[in-house]
């Protein structure tokens, strides 16, 4: 077993606007490779970049954009499905289809009262395909969903800007020491 001591900076961030205090665990191994550990809220992200054109982790991540950092610290979409969004344009092509004479009142009223993103990713598996076929002019599976974003990866972007922020001031510290 190999037993490593390493130096670590610990920089927090208080009085954020709307946030919770930061932490922010910076390890610079060497010139160009480092890791990142931010802390809020109970919730934590880190990442490691192994090639920084030699830059610290802080310069390297004050440099770097949010969707890029984001990503990188976690793995997430910036936009989901609006499962309000979905819910409507369910009863709006029920509507349509009905007046239509495409579907039948029972089969109408099934899917009005059972409208939501699940019903649709399961198929329509209460009614007959040719149902699906009728209300969106194609196979379920190829319906384009409405989005919205991704109130997860907000959050986290507001995080990554302040700790960006913070990181500036704690450079600017650095170098007037």
């Amino acid at each position: 077993m190999k037993v490593e001591k390493s130096t670590v900076t610990k920089v927090r961030l208080s009085e954020l606007d709307k946030l919770d205090p930061i932490t922010v665990i910076l390890e610079n191994y060497e010139p160009g490779k480092g890791k990142i550990i931010i802390e809020c809220y109970g919730k934590s992200w880190s990442s490691f970049w192994p090639a920084m054109s030699g830059r610290s982790v802080e310069q390297f991540f004050i440099d770097c954009g949010e969707d890029y950092l984001a990503n990188n610290l976690q793995s997430m979409q910036s936009h989901i499905d609006d499962e309000d969004a979905v819910q409507e344009m369910i009863w709006k092509a029920v509507l349509k289809s009905r007046r239509n004479g495409d579907i039948s009142e029972f089969d109408a009223r099934e899917i009005w009262e059972n409208a939501s993103i699940e019903m649709l990713k399961d198929g329509l598996s209460m009614v007959d395909f040719d149902v699906c076929q009728k209300l969106f002019e194609g196979p379920w599976y190829e319906i384009s969903f409405p989005q919205k974003l991704n109130p997860s990866y907000v959050y986290l972007c507001r995080i990554i800007v302040a700790v960006q922020q913070g990181l500036k001031e704690y450079i600017g510290m650095k170098e007037a020491a």
